[in-house]
């Protein structure tokens, strides 16, 4: 998922401040956490219904930083990676 603020405001021939204030006052959310959700929504998808390394998929869903991604998934999720993964797997 390769998608910033930059390159949507330069597709629409928006002013990158413009636009940003335009998305928080109308989602109520700045774009940055909106695209943060959807990485970590996709990452946990992935997480809980493969078996690829989670190295991957932080990759996968566009995230450089390895200590970044995991530590806005533990904020978000209130668990690691790997414990998403085995909590999933012993549903089964």
């Amino acid at each position: 998922m390769d998608i910033n603020l930059d390159k949507l405001a330069a597709k629409h021939n928006y002013n990158k401040n413009y636009l940003s204030n335009l998305f928080k006052k109308e989602v109520g959310e700045p774009f940055s956490a909106v695209v943060l959700k959807k990485r970590l929504t996709q990452a946990n998808i992935l997480i809980t219904s493969t078996e690829l390394p989670i190295s991957q998929i932080i990759q996968a869903v566009g995230i450089s930083n390895y200590s970044y991604f995991y530590k806005k998934y533990y904020n978000f999720y209130h668990k690691l990676p790997l414990e998403q993964r085995k909590a999933n797997n012993q549903l089964y």
